[in-house]
C-alpha cells in the first residue's frame, strides 16, 4: 500500500489539521500512538503531511543565555559579594572599636589613680617643709641673687665625622623638613 493512501485513509478517522495546542481541544493527532507499522512508516516517510511534526520543526530556537543576562547575573553576584564583605568589615571594625573603647576607659581610670598618687606624694608644701627642716635650705630672697659675668661666652661647635656632598645634604634637609611637616600635621 502506498504511503499517501495510508495517510489518506488515516485522515478519514483522525482530524490531522487541528492544532493540538489549541485552547479547549484535546490533541487530535494520535498518529504517534498508532501501533500499526504502515501508519508509523507513512508518518516518518512524509513529514510534511504530518502537521504536529511540522509545527515542532518550525518552532524558533531560543538561545538559552544571552550575554546581557549573563553580565547582569555577574553584576548582581559581584554586588552581593561586595555587600557581604563590607558587612564583614563593618562587624570587624565595630568589634575593634568596642575593644579600644574598653581599653580607653581602663587607661583613663588608671590615669586618675596615678594622678591621685602623684598629688599625694608631691604636695608642694610638703616638699618645701622637708627642704627647710631636713636639708637646711632657705627661701630665696632678692638680696641673695648674685650675677656672674663670663669674659668668654660659651660657643658650641659641631664636628661632623664625614663631609657630605651638596646633593646628598640637600636631600637630607628636604627629608628632615618633610618629616617635621608630617609630625606637625599629626
Amino acid at each position: 500500500m502506498d504511503n499517501s493512501k495510508v495517510l489518506e485513509e488515516y485522515g478519514k478517522y483522525v482530524n490531522t489539521d487541528a492544532a493540538p495546542s489549541a485552547p479547549g481541544r484535546v490533541a487530535s493527532d494520535l498518529s504517534r500512538f498508532d501501533r500499526r507499522r504502515s501508519v508509523q512508516r507513512a508518518v516518518q516517510a512524509d513529514p510534511d503531511a504530518h502537521p504536529a511534526q511540522r509545527r515542532r520543526e518550525e518552532a524558533p530556537t531560543r538561545s538559552r543565555l544571552s550575554l546581557g543576562l549573563l553580565l547582569m547575573y555577574c553584576l548582581i553576584a559581584g554586588l552581593a559579594v561586595l555587600l557581604i564583605s563590607n558587612y564583614m568589615n563593618l562587624t570587624i571594625l565595630t568589634e575593634d572599636l568596642s575593644k579600644l573603647n574598653v581599653q580607653l576607659e581602663e587607661l583613663q581610670n588608671e590615669e586618675i589613680i596615678l594622678q591621685k598618687k602623684f598629688d599625694e606624694r608631691y604636695i608642694l608644701n610638703d616638699i618645701e617643709t622637708y627642704a627647710v627642716n631636713n636639708l637646711g635650705m632657705v627661701k630665696l630672697e632678692s638680696n641673695m641673687i648674685e650675677y656672674i659675668e663670663l669674659s668668654n661666652p660659651d660657643t658650641i661647635t659641631m664636628i661632623t665625622p664625614y663631609q657630605e656632598d651638596k646633593v646628598a645634604g640637600l636631600f637630607r634637609q628636604i627629608g628632615e623638613k618633610l618629616r617635621d611637616f608630617l609630625e606637625f600635621l599629626a
